[in-house]
């Protein structure tokens, strides 16, 4: 289900069993439910998707396509390492 903004939603604290993201960021290949290795990016750096620009996720994600096209398992280690 989509909740539009309102006034009272706050981007940090969505009503409970809510999570905020914008639009522009699913537009631009943000899953939902988010695949397990951008959660655990997300984990990793102690962010949440509200957080990140809408490109830093269309690079996430084109990151994660060019590796199941080449057949490269995915380590967060890999990703840091390219990313850093």
């Amino acid at each position: 289900m989509v909740i539009p903004p309102t006034a009272d939603f706050r981007l940090y604290s969505p009503p409970e069993g809510a999570v905020c993201v914008y639009r522009a960021q699913v537009e631009y290949g943000l899953m939902l439910p988010p695949q397990p290795e951008f959660m655990e990016i997300l984990n990793s750096f102690q962010i949440v998707s509200a957080q990140l620009s809408p490109n830093v996720v269309a690079c996430a994600y084109s990151f994660l396509k060019l590796l199941q096209a080449q057949g490269i398992p995915w380590t967060l280690t890999l990703f840091r390492t390219l990313f850093s």
